[in-house]
């Protein structure tokens, strides 16, 4: 198994360019003292990519050496080709997209490190126990706070040893996720790790779909959706900061790809990124507070939990969330406290018609009930709590703020606001089977839009250690 990446923004970036002098930085591979321990000990050689935009840095002996093996008239290695093309065909497929280009580090002092132009300058390295990194460099604070900065790359010089099958595989892999990260700089260096390793895994991907880098990390998400999803886990955290990428994978195909430009625009207007979401779909006619419940829904709708259809559009290749036993009977409650974004799954499977209820402070946390048919969860189905629900179904909390306090929430099972007529009374069909239906119920009981779905309950996927 390869090594994950990992990938600095600011803070590494802004500590390394101000140890050296403020208006010199000298801080790369090529200078005498390196960056983070990476240090040439020959001299560089540089290739400029014929369309202007990259010029990539490997040396022919040492540690750092490539693979230099040749296929081009000109002797360039092809490993070093193929990250300049790499980089090349990314930085115009994120400029089709929308997004800023990077800023370029053409106008640093003449005593500065910048590889001599204002192309975007990537070192190969042979790096420990990582493959790429994004180094920021003379940043500006603009009047909203944002820190917009140039800088450069260092990217693994030999991707197979990393577990690639490929170079090419490998380049695409790291070289479109890192480029992103300049992109990102451009906008405001500043922004939260969750958001930037997961927005940059969700660019990569949009270039290169069939790299599976994205689905080999969304474990550590999944694994960790009962946390805010602003709050990564301490110490080795880099399977969720990727794994975050399902969010702009859930904005983009609910709200289209466009939603996470214009985060980044907010973002790069000084706001933070949870609060700049919430902007941007408030000009969609929703919230944050509302797309994160159907985040939460569709985050309960994959693996073998998926409906074709319905919620991601490759849904049955992702992980699955893990699902607590609701008890059978009524009355039945769970308790328990959650914050911030995040979300809990339960798996009720009375067959007996029952009011699901959430008594939670409804400003903070919200509640949904999902039929579940043949083992697949119907999202179309969902109903918000309290609900009336028949037979098996996932119920789920979601959470509406990003206030960080607990927030107690109790979660009931109570007899049918009309326990004498039955299902059948609410309008709800019968199944020899048992059966499964919801109906969202008004204040005063009534009973809505009833479902009936006959279904065997299917138990979580356990993911490989």
């Amino acid at each position: 198994m390869r090594l994950t990446h990992f990938a600095t923004t600011a803070f590494v970036g802004l500590l390394a360019a101000r140890t050296a002098s403020a208006d010199c930085p000298q801080n790369r591979p090529t200078d005498p003292t390196g960056f983070g321990g990476y240090v040439y000990s020959t001299t560089a050689k540089s290739y400029a990519t014929p369309e202007g935009n990259g010029r990539i840095w490997w040396v022919e002996t040492g540690t750092d050496a490539p693979d230099l093996t040749s296929s081009r008239p000109d002797g360039v290695p092809d490993a070093v080709a193929t990250v300049g093309q790499v980089l090349e065909d990314s930085l115009a497929f994120y400029a089709q997209k929308g997004f800023r280009p990077p800023l370029r580090d053409g106008n640093y002092p003449s005593c500065a490190s910048n590889g001599g132009d204002g192309r975007i300058d990537i070192y190969l390295v042979a790096f420990v126990g990582s493959d790429g990194e994004t180094v920021t460099e003379e940043c500006t604070t603009t009047a909203k706070g944002a820190q917009q900065c140039p800088g450069f790359i260092l990217v693994e010089r030999n991707f197979p040893s990393k577990g690639y099958a490929t170079a090419q595989q490998g380049a695409q892999t790291v070289v479109a996720h890192e480029l992103f990260h300049m992109v990102q700089d451009a906008y405001d260096a500043q922004m939260q790790r969750w958001w930037a390793e997961g927005t940059a895994q969700w660019a990569m991907k949009q270039k290169y779909p069939q790299i599976m880098d994205l689905e080999a990390n969304l474990p550590g998400f999944f694994s960790q959706v009962s946390r805010p999803i602003d709050s990564p886990p301490s110490g080795a955290v880099a399977e969720y900061l990727y794994g975050a990428a399902i969010w702009p994978v859930f904005l983009g195909e609910h709200r289209g790809e466009d939603t996470i430009r214009l985060v980044m625009e907010s973002i790069g207007a000084g706001n933070q990124v949870l609060p700049a979401t919430d902007l941007v779909l408030g000009g969609m006619s929703s919230s944050l507070a509302d797309d994160f419940g159907t985040f939460a829904e569709w985050n309960g709708a994959t693996g073998k939990r998926a409906s074709a259809g319905e919620g991601y559009a490759e849904a049955a290749k992702y992980p699955e969330v893990a699902v607590q036993d609701f008890p059978d009977g009524s009355p039945a409650q769970l308790t328990g406290v959650t914050a911030g974004f995040a979300s809990n799954y339960f798996h009720a499977t009375d067959p007996a018609p029952r009011q699901l209820a959430l008594e939670a402070d409804g400003a903070r946390l919200g509640g949904y009930a999902i039929p579940v048919a043949n083992g697949q969860v119907q999202l179309s189905a969902a109903s918000p709590l309290p609900a009336l629900v028949t037979g098996e179904a996932i119920v789920v909390l979601a959470g509406r703020s990003s206030q960080k306090t607990d927030v107690p929430w109790t979660l009931t099972a109570s007899a049918p606001p009309d326990a004498d007529a039955g299902p059948s009374a609410s309008g709800a069909a019968t199944s020899s089977s048992g059966g499964c239906s919801i109906g969202r119920t008004s204040a005063g009981g009534a009973s809505m839009l009833p479902l009936l779905l006959a279904l065997p309950w299917l138990r979580r996927r356990r993911r490989a250690a």
